[in-house]
């Protein structure tokens, strides 16, 4: 029976793309990931002895879902179980735009009415500060100082907090989500110099020592998250250079990455680029996309090794501003 529970909990987590393993913020209160019904309400659900059984079930579950690339980043605002896309609009408000599992993008949502302005660099950050709700990273502009805006569980952000200063040197911000390994969300930010330096997530709300892990990166228009692209466990990035050549940066464990590997040309087409995790529901992570005219594109991983399938999805992006990472 045990063994039943923990293969239905690895097909729900993939279905749903949560941790099994790890917490979650339903409603604003935290709970593991798989909990007893009774720790939610008053109930003695699911009955004294399946309830002791539970610590049992969570390492056969584990493995069950280990590597599995759906889960590689966190990027769900609203907790409707899909990957989200961040935008603004002429007004400064803060829109959401919600994955649907079948290639397509809805919404928008609202998340802030006309105050969305003064920040840079904005992207969706995973759990930074381990309350099992997905949480947002930005730079100010007029201070340079790096802001963390909270996720209440509820699709929607506590005011923000000052998690770094002196980032005005830096164009460029990415989360990759776990980049070293230790189950936390880091951060991977470009210096004007060219040089990536990672900042890996404390899981409290802030981050460790930093540390260089690229150089000669200043000719690169564009960085972004791609989540487990290549399905080895580890989380990738991919790069456009300024000549609109794409390439896949593996994720080669404890930080570092592999040899590059070649997409292809004409990426110069596109305004942003942005991981959202599993959109087209085959378990593999997808790409959004927004080109020059304003259509929104799903890109899954094609049948080639480095090859994209696009999903015409949407149009009217050219009057966003999409932010990537």
């Amino acid at each position: 029976m045990t063994s039943a529970f923990s293969r239905l909990v690895a097909w729900k987590a993939q279905v749903h793309q949560f941790n099994p393993a790890g917490i979650a913020n339903i409603s604003g209160d935290t709970l593991n990931s798989v909990s007893g019904h009774r720790n939610a309400y008053r109930t003695t659900c699911p009955g004294r002895y399946l309830y002791a059984k539970l610590p049992a079930i969570v390492p056969a579950r584990r493995r069950l879902v280990r590597g599995l690339p759906s889960l590689s980043i966190a990027r769900d605002v609203d907790n409707h179980n899909h990957g989200d896309v961040l935008a603004t609009n002429s007004n400064h408000d803060l829109l959401f735009y919600s994955g649907s599992g079948q290639g397509r993008m809805t919404g928008p949502g609202y998340l802030s009415h006309g105050a969305w302005s003064g920040v840079d660099l904005v992207t969706i950050a995973g759990d930074w500060d381990g309350n099992g709700a997905v949480d947002v990273v930005a730079r100010s502009v007029s201070t340079g100082q790096l802001l963390l805006y909270r996720g209440n569980g509820l699709g929607g952000f506590r005011a923000a907090l000052v998690i770094g200063v002196r980032w005005g040197g830096f164009d460029a911000l990415v989360a990759p989500g776990d980049l070293t390994g230790d189950g936390r969300p880091d951060l991977i930010g470009r210096t004007t110099d060219g040089r990536l330096h990672l900042y890996p997530g404390n899981g409290r709300g802030g981050f460790g020592v930093s540390r260089v892990v690229g150089t000669h990166w200043a000719g690169m228009a564009k960085i972004s998250a791609m989540g487990d692209w290549t399905g080895d466990g580890h989380v990738d990035l991919i790069a456009v250079d300024r000549s609109g050549m794409a390439r896949i940066y593996p994720g080669a464990g404890a930080g570092r990455f592999g040899v590059p590997l070649l997409i292809g040309p004409g990426w110069d087409v596109f305004t942003s680029i942005s991981a959202i995790g599993d959109e087209t529901s085959d378990t593999r992570t997808d790409l959004f996309v927004v080109d020059k005219n304003g259509v929104g594109k799903i890109g899954k991983i094609g049948r080639t090794v480095g090859s994209v399938a696009w999903l015409v999805e949407s149009t009217g992006w050219e009057v966003m501003s999409v932010y990537s990472g």
